[in-house]
């Protein structure tokens, strides 16, 4: 009975340490299992994501869209530029690289000494610009230099360029960096040194133009320093914008306007109101505004008494004079006041109350219709046409 009794009480032991046995088993290969895949299988990438400050992520930004006349003419577009950085770990002695540079692009004594006492403060891996922008004819001597110049580094850019230069200047504005406000417009969010549009259609049509921001992520070690790249995705050039203003009428209608001190003239295609000449004048050059320095530009253009930055055609104020005698022609058809043969004779002038009123031509110009008063432009005939409106 006893016997029977122990039997059990060991088979039932025997059991639960064999099931305790077989849990322990299972947790420690599981746990063995995981520090199998994290120390050797994915050893190469645990040890890339060990450190969340060894991931940089860089934003690749956008090539701005182009900008089209309504014949296809290239109106706005991007340059391919070439800026110059110095790397001060590369060069043994940073003087005589500047020096060497300063050969071929003259580098004056104050901004030598910016340079030198900058790469006191950076990171020795770190590009210095020294120049932006450069000439072609620049650039091929720095090419064929490069090898006797240590430290010295070429880097492509793009320009805004405006090919007209003051032709288009009012109408299409500028770009230049966001101010503190403009950060917060959600097509340069995560591109705070984006060039945007500041100024005309470069403004207006900013979100179309700009295009998507790419990005790349790189592994850099304590110091900062890339080590390689992990992953890349290309930016999105923005999209073209074509306008309805043409080329060839825009240039005629400023060469007209040379002769004055100001004004400006507009063109529409009154079948389908689109604009196609928007001219003003006096104006200004947009390529040298965004072009560093430009202080000096800036300056003549703020102190010149005519107002350059002012677009006439749409921010001067002037008196509609004689366009408003169309108003008055379709406000007397349209109440039967008048009739395509209604006449008017015209001697010159007019009595309205107290006042008299001449018309342009001295010796008037006889009898009027509508039609030949809108040829003629005949003040006395509105005149007469305004007193049987109101009446």
């Amino acid at each position: 009975m006893f016997y029977s009794e122990d039997k059990k009480q060991y088979l039932a032991l025997n059991r639960r340490s064999f099931l305790l046995y077989f849990l322990k088993l299972s947790l420690f290969s599981v746990v063995g299992w995981r520090l199998y895949n994290i120390q050797i299988k994915d050893s190469e990438k645990y040890k890339t994501l060990s450190k969340n400050n060894q991931i940089d992520i860089e934003i690749l930004y956008p090539l701005r869209g182009e900008i089209l006349d309504i014949q296809n003419n290239v109106l706005v577009s991007n340059k391919k530029v070439y800026d110059v950085y110095v790397i001060p770990e590369k060069t043994s002695n940073i003087n005589e690289t500047l020096k060497q540079i300063s050969k071929i692009i003259k580098i004056d004594f104050a901004k030598r000494r910016k340079i030198i006492e900058l790469t006191k403060k950076v990171k020795k891996f770190e590009k210095i610009k020294i120049f932006e922008n450069i000439e072609w004819h620049q650039l091929e001597k720095i090419e064929t230099n490069k090898l006797n110049i240590e430290g010295i580094f070429i880097s492509q850019d793009y320009m805004r360029i405006y090919k007209h230069g003051k032709i288009f200047s009012h109408i299409l504005g500028y770009i230049n960096k966001p101010n503190e406000k403009e950060l917060s417009l959600p097509f340069i969010t995560n591109m705070p040194n984006l060039d945007i549009g500041k100024e005309g259609l470069e403004r207006v049509f900013n979100p179309i133009l700009v295009g998507k921001a790419g990005q790349r992520e790189v592994e850099v070690n304590s110091l900062g320093r890339i080590i390689r790249e992990i992953s890349r995705k290309d930016s999105i050039k923005g999209n073209d914008l074509q306008l309805t203003l043409d080329l060839r009428l825009q240039e005629y209608s400023l060469n007209l306007l040379n002769s004055y001190r100001a004004g400006s003239i507009v063109v529409m295609n009154i079948e389908n109101g689109h604009l196609l000449c928007m001219a003003s004048t006096p104006s200004y050059d947009p390529n040298k505004i965004i072009k560093k320095p430009n202080q000096e530009y800036w300056n003549s253009i703020l102190q010149n008494k005519l107002s350059p930055l002012t677009f006439r055609s749409v921010q001067g104020l002037y008196a509609p004079g004689s366009t408003f005698k169309m108003i008055v022609a379709i406000a007397g058809l349209y109440y039967g006041v008048i009739d395509t043969k209604t006449k008017h004779f015209c001697n010159g002038k007019i009595s309205l109350g107290d006042r008299l009123y001449h018309c342009w031509k001295n010796n008037g110009h006889g009898s009027m219709t509508v039609e030949r008063a809108i040829q003629e432009s005949c003040d006395v005939f509105f005149y007469e046409i305004s007193k049987k409106n109101w009446n």
